[in-house]
C-alpha cells in the first residue's frame, strides 16, 4: 500500500482552484495518496456527480450504501435534475420530492443497531445537506440565507466532526465533497470557516492529485452553482 504523501501549500496558491482565499488558513496540510484503491470514479458519485451513462459506477456506489442512504442521495440528485423544470408536472414532482427528503429520520433515530457511530453521522450530514437544498429550492435564497433561523450550522458541524472525516469518508468521498461544498457556502463567514475550508481544501487536493478524472470535481462545482442560480432566479 502506498504511503500517504503530505503537501504543504500557502493559501495564496488556491486562487486557481476557485476556492475563496482565507487569510486565517496560512499553511494547510493536505493529505493525498489514495492511488491504488481503485477509485476511478465510483467513490466520487454524489447528487452532484451521477454518471447515468456508466451503470457500473452507479452499481458500485449503490452496493456500498444502506437503503436509507441510497434513497436519500438519489432523491437529492433527482431534486437537482427537477429544479430547472418549468412545467406544472415538474413543479408537482418537485414538491413531492421535497416532502420525501424532509421526511427522512434523523441519524440518531435510525433503527439500525449494527450501524457504527461514524456511519450514523455520515448519514446525518447527508440528510442535513439534502434538507437545506429543499429550503434553497422553496425560498430561492442563498445557502447561508436558507440556513438562517435553523440549527444547520450547529448540527452540520457536530455531524461532520463525528463522522471521522480524516479518511475523507473512504468509498464515499464524493458524498463528503457534496456535503462539504454546501457546508462551506454556509459557514465561510462564521467562526467555523476554518473547519469547513480545511475539508474543502483537502478534497480539492484529492480530486486534483488523485487517480480519478479531475473533471469530476469541476462538473460537481458547476452543477452546484447552476442549482443555486436556477433556484435564486425562480425558475
Amino acid at each position: 500500500m502506498p504511503e500517504l504523501t503530505i503537501f504543504r501549500t500557502q493559501y495564496t496558491s488556491w486562487t486557481t482552484l476557485g476556492i475563496p482565499l482565507d487569510p486565517y488558513i496560512g499553511n494547510v496540510e493536505l493529505i493525498t495518496g489514495r492511488a491504488g484503491r481503485g477509485l476511478r470514479g465510483a467513490d466520487w458519485v454524489s447528487p452532484l456527480f451521477w454518471p447515468e451513462s456508466n451503470p457500473i459506477l452507479l452499481d458500485k456506489f449503490r452496493s456500498s450504501c444502506d437503503e436509507s442512504l441510497q434513497q436519500l442521495v438519489e432523491a437529492a440528485h433527482e431534486l437537482i435534475e427537477l429544479v430547472s423544470g418549468a412545467s406544472d408536472d415538474a413543479i408537482t414532482k418537485l414538491r413531492a420530492l421535497q416532502c420525501f427528503i424532509e421526511a427522512f429520520p434523523k441519524g440518531e433515530k435510525r433503527d439500525n443497531p449494527q450501524a457504527r457511530s461514524r456511519q450514523v453521522h455520515r448519514y446525518e450530514s447527508c440528510r442535513l445537506t439534502a434538507i437545506l437544498m429543499t429550503r434553497v429550492v422553496s425560498r430561492g435564497e442563498t445557502w447561508s440565507d436558507a440556513a438562517d433561523g435553523t440549527t444547520f450550522e450547529k448540527d452540520i458541524i457536530f455531524a461532520l466532526s463525528n463522522s471521522e472525516p480524516d479518511d475523507l469518508w473512504g468509498e464515499h468521498v464524493g458524498l463528503l465533497y457534496w456535503v462539504s461544498l454546501i457546508a462551506y457556502a454556509v459557514l465561510h463567514k462564521t467562526r467555523y470557516r476554518l473547519f469547513s475550508a480545511g475539508l474543502v481544501h483537502r478534497l480539492i487536493s484529492e480530486i486534483t492529485f488523485g487517480d480519478q478524472d479531475p473533471h469530476i470535481g469541476i462538473h460537481s462545482l458547476k452543477c452546484l452553482g447552476n442549482f443555486e442560480e436556477v433556484c435564486r432566479i425562480g425558475k
